[in-house]
């Protein structure tokens, strides 16, 4: 028996300190100071719940680097531990998945109906950054 649930999980959740994960040089997204302030927010509200991506052969963050940068701020330059999804690829496809998981095209769209009865009644809508 396998110790993944299905054959497509390519990755181990494991705890890194803060100081072996290294930003990718070539991350091509980035954020503004307004949605800096917002995903702070999330985040500071409702926590960090979903694990950065970090490659094991390169020590390289692949997924996360606003989050990462976020919790930098909130420990305040310590060398905390943080929960990974450890993946395990060449440098190709490092960059691929780099450009995948921050490809906004590949992401879906909103049903705007829906989210806004949510904002509208169930969620507050600032604590999950969005604008008036």
């Amino acid at each position: 028996m396998s110790d993944k649930p299905n054959k497509s999980e390519r990755f181990d959740i494991v705890t890194m300190n803060r100081s072996q994960i290294t930003e990718h040089p070539q991350n091509p997204r980035h954020i503004d100071d307004d949605s800096r302030k917002r995903l702070r927010r999330v985040i500071k509200e409702h926590g960090l719940v979903e694990p950065l991506i970090v490659n094991k052969r390169t020590g390289r963050l692949v997924g996360g680097h606003q989050r990462l940068s976020i919790m930098d701020g909130i420990e305040r330059g310590k060398d905390y531990e943080l929960t990974v999804s450890l993946i395990d690829v060449d440098e190709k496809e490092e960059k691929a998945l780099l450009i995948a998981l921050n490809n906004p095209s590949a992401q879906g769209v909103w049903n705007v109906d829906i989210l806004e009865q949510m904002l509208n009644e169930e969620v507050d809508w600032e604590a999950v950054g969005f604008t008036p």
